[in-house]
């Protein structure tokens, strides 16, 4: 099998870094925005600890926060593939 690869753009890797590191949530970044430690997430999680309102809102605002971001990156990234795609014809 033959597997064609085309070298991006800097612009495009760039983007794509960016819109890479916009979609990879780290668990470090959650518990910050919670104002929790990593460790309590994980018992978030394993329902081993019940969240409390305020944690829920706030989890509520940093998803919220994170899909504008992702929408932005996505964005971004789409605008330099189509001018990728109109440069390959």
């Amino acid at each position: 099998m033959c597997a064609h690869i085309m070298h991006m753009s800097s612009t495009l890797e760039r983007r794509f870094r960016a819109a890479l590191k916009v979609a990879i949530a780290l668990n470090k970044d959650v518990a910050k925005a919670l104002g929790k430690s990593y460790r309590t997430l994980h018992s978030y999680r394993d329902d081993t600890r019940t969240a409390t309102l305020d944690v829920a809102k706030r989890l509520s605002q940093y998803l919220r926060e994170r899909a504008k971001a992702m929408l932005k990156a996505a964005d971004a990234l789409d605008e330099v593939i189509s001018k990728q795609e109109e440069r390959n014809g």
